[in-house]
């Protein structure tokens, strides 16, 4: 049998993270004409970011928007995706939603690198959820016509910045506890987990899988649902996601992934 051979390990370049309770204002930073948004239909996107975006006063109804179909990315939308940013040249594109959201936006972006003489856009990704890390990393995911989950990995998804805004999560996490977000939560761990247990040997990576199942399970237990737990668990779902990155999942995603196609949650699998 051949023997596996194991590059050198090296950590990927981790993007610029803003991550604090109310960070999406970092939104003023931009002008809004310039920018094209990749939206999920969450009620609390368009809550944040017309709170965001209030004091230049601009709403959301004032924003170059594409909203996300039901169901993971597909070739459909990720064309729909493409030719909304080759019609928009936008200098910036920022995707608000679940790792769904993200994947469909960073795959967006790469097919329109495909069209000659259009500039790559800025990525910026703002999670909605706390689980798949899809924010932090150049891996996206889509499903073929056959309902199959394929990766990519490309350097041209990689985002140039990631805004975890603990606002973002609070249907997930709020004062009835973390019900909502425990699929979520439970991606994240196994992020942790299989990448701190895998072959590769990438320490520096694998320190974040560690630390991101202490911050995880320390907020599980304190029992505190504020917004300062919500941004912390982001932050825990971004370190697992670029632990993961660097050094690869096992089984239990493998089983998660292939559970997909009998409409079992991908948390749920994990």
């Amino acid at each position: 049998m051949a023997r596996l051979t194991l590059r050198f390990p090296s950590v990927k370049p981790i993007p610029e993270v803003v991550c604090a309770s109310g960070a999406l204002g970092c939104l003023r930073e931009l002008d809004h004409r310039r920018v094209l948004f990749f939206l999920s239909n969450a009620p609390v996107v368009e809550r944040c970011i017309n709170r965001a975006l209030r004091k230049q006063q601009v709403s959301i109804l004032d924003l170059e928007t594409i909203y996300k179909e039901p169901g993971e990315p597909s070739l459909e939308m990720i064309d729909k995706g493409f030719e909304k940013i080759v019609k928009t040249t936008p200098r910036y594109v920022c995707a608000i939603g679940g790792g769904s959201t993200l994947d469909w936006a960073k795959l967006s972006v790469r097919s329109a690198m495909d069209n000659p003489g259009l500039a790559r856009p800025k990525l910026w990704l703002a999670p909605t959820t706390c689980g798949s890390g899809a924010e932090c990393g150049d891996v996206s995911v889509f499903s073929d016509q056959q309902g199959r989950k394929t990766a990519i990995v490309d350097e041209t998804t990689r985002p140039d910045r990631v805004i975890l805004d603990g606002n973002l999560i609070e249907p997930l996490v709020n004062e009835s506890g973390y019900v909502s977000a425990l699929p979520f939560l439970a991606d994240a761990l196994t992020h942790g987990i299989e990448a701190n247990l895998s072959i590769v040997p990438n320490g520096m990576a694998k320190q974040y899988g560690v630390q991101a199942i202490r911050t995880i399970l320390n907020c599980l237990s304190g029992g505190q649902f504020d917004s300062a737990v919500r941004t912390a668990l982001l932050e825990a779902s971004c370190m697992a996601g670029i632990a993961a990155m660097n050094c690869s999942v096992g089984v239990a995603h493998a089983f998660a992934h292939a559970c997909a196609t009998c409409g079992v949650g991908h948390g749920q699998a994990n």
